[in-house]
């Protein structure tokens, strides 16, 4: 049986910040992922599939020791603040393989504020 792994970059992420995931298999065995993309992307806080819900049938095999990286930006699609989960799409290995991260809320001051709103009559 194979140990695979998921984890990002960071724990927690600013609005518009990119995520970097990445998806390890440490071994002893290969691991068989079972549709593409090969993880989903789920709101801890609506349980909405915010990635990953479009999945197609295709098995994907990561070899011992092979990794790849992914990127999640968060300024294309605009995810809102709060709690996410990873979830990779793996074959019957006996276990759910996830990670969670957070995109924190920011509370603009006040000056951060006025200065977007005259921003938009320059």
């Amino acid at each position: 049986m194979a140990d695979v792994t998921v984890a990002t970059d960071k724990p927690v992420y600013d609005p518009g910040e990119v995520v970097t995931i990445t998806i390890h298999n440490s071994g002893p065995g290969p691991v068989d992922f079972e549709a593409y993309p090969l993880y989903m992307i789920v709101s801890s806080d609506t349980g909405q599939v915010i990635f990953g819900w479009d999945r197609i049938a295709q098995v994907t095999t990561f070899p011992p020791g092979h990794s790849e990286q992914f990127t999640r930006d968060t300024a294309l699609v605009p995810d809102a603040p709060g709690q996410y989960a990873i979830h990779l799409n793996l074959g019957p290995i006996g276990h759910d393989v996830s990670t969670v991260y957070e995109i924190r809320y920011i509370v603009p001051t006040e000056s951060t504020a006025w200065g977007l709103i005259k921003a938009l009559y320059r």
